[in-house]
């Protein structure tokens, strides 16, 4: 072997040692997972902010458990816990009453009804706020700045064929619910749904336990 051939293999054999630790810092750049940079958090949330309403929805999903009020809204005024279809009517009011002006999602309306809603159910309420953005009807009503009212001629009984049967413990009602909607412009047409809510007594109270629409 001459010296040239030689010094030809040795460069070769440098060049190979080269691009084998290139391909090892590059896939150590892909495996290694990032640094956040200072003050960053280094955890990601699912939380989604929706687009049209980034100024009124939080950045971040709220601590748990999320506050609520000890008082019903001053619209409803004062409710008879004795009375199963009282509570009834009065949880279907404030469940559907929604203010897109500082409310996030029809979840802040779900918080004000806590003080009807069974202790269980309160705290789940409280517990899993929604991570999810509040959707397109929302963001539209959003962007109107629509307030939706549920008056108290708003709650109507709704027929209903081979419904449960009341008993002392609890009471299923199905409600026609009107939906009244101002905006920055003006009113818009009512919005109608029929709406079951199931009550149980507990404690010597009645208290909401199922809200759904249909």
């Amino acid at each position: 072997m001459t010296a040239r051939t030689r010094r030809s293999l040795t460069m070769l054999a440098g060049i190979c040692v080269a691009v084998a630790l290139a391909s090892c810092a590059d896939r150590g750049r892909d495996t290694e997972p990032s640094t956040p940079a200072d003050g960053a958090s280094s955890t990601t949330t699912t939380f989604v902010t929706p687009t049209a309403t980034t100024s009124r929805v939080p950045a971040t999903v709220p601590s748990t458990p999320v506050a609520a009020p000890s008082t019903l809204p001053p619209e409803i005024g004062a409710v008879d816990d004795n009375d199963p279809a009282a509570v009834a009517t009065a949880v279907a009011r404030i469940w559907f009453s929604w203010d897109t002006t500082r409310d996030t999602s029809p979840y802040d309306a779900k918080l004000r009804a806590v003080p009807l809603l069974e202790p269980a159910v309160a705290d789940q309420l409280r517990q899993y706020p929604p991570v999810a953005g509040p959707g397109a009807d929302w963001l539209e009503l959003t962007a109107q700045s629509a307030r939706l009212t549920v008056p108290a001629d708003g709650v109507r009984p709704a027929a209903e064929a081979g419904g449960p049967t009341d008993t002392d413990i609890s009471v299923s009602r199905l409600f026609e619910v009107t939906q009244r909607v101002t905006t920055a412009t003006g009113p818009k047409p009512d919005r109608q749904l029929i709406v079951a809510v199931v009550v149980h007594r507990i404690d010597g109270a009645w208290r909401a336990g199922q809200v759904a629409t249909r």
